[in-house]
């Protein structure tokens, strides 16, 4: 018992020097907050929403820096009105979760692999999709290539 006594210090001393070890991110946040208040078209009546969005993001995780993380929310209230879940109303707070993923970049800029919940734009619409999506910077490249290229001909 006495033993273990006398290595209680330095057993506390090691704990208190691991965070000194660590690896540090880059942490980055964003916030907004935003009152809106309007008049409801259905019931003629005024309500207002308190709405709170927040970006974060985490990047140089690991010692080469291929691994970063993102993400993109909003959690809404709303004040007035009757509270008719037809019409959208509820009496809770509503949050909405627009992206989170985290993101590898591939040695030797071959490209980028995400794992999460992504923001998707394809022609005139737009969404979310929860997937892994391959991402190549040669690709973006080639199609910045090729738009310079029709602009040049269609001069």
């Amino acid at each position: 018992m006495c033993g273990k006594r006398r290595f209680l210090p330095v057993w506390l001393l090691l704990f208190l020097l691991l965070p000194g070890l660590a690896r540090a991110a880059d942490l980055k946040f964003l916030s907004s907050t935003q009152y809106l208040w309007y008049t409801d078209p259905f019931k003629d009546d005024d309500q207002s929403d308190l709405v709170q969005y927040l970006k974060i993001g985490a990047t140089k995780i690991d010692p080469a820096g291929r691994f970063s993380a993102f993400g993109y929310g909003r959690v809404s209230y709303q004040f007035g009105g009757d509270k008719d879940p037809a019409l959208g109303d509820d009496e809770d707070a509503i949050g909405r979760l627009y992206f989170l993923y985290v993101n590898y970049a591939l040695p030797e800029n071959r490209g980028e692999v995400r794992l999460g919940r992504q923001y998707v734009a394809v022609g005139a619409g737009a969404g979310t999709m929860a997937a892994a999506t391959p991402w190549s910077s040669s690709t973006t490249s080639s199609l910045r290539r090729s738009s310079r290229s029709s602009r040049r001909r269609s001069t």
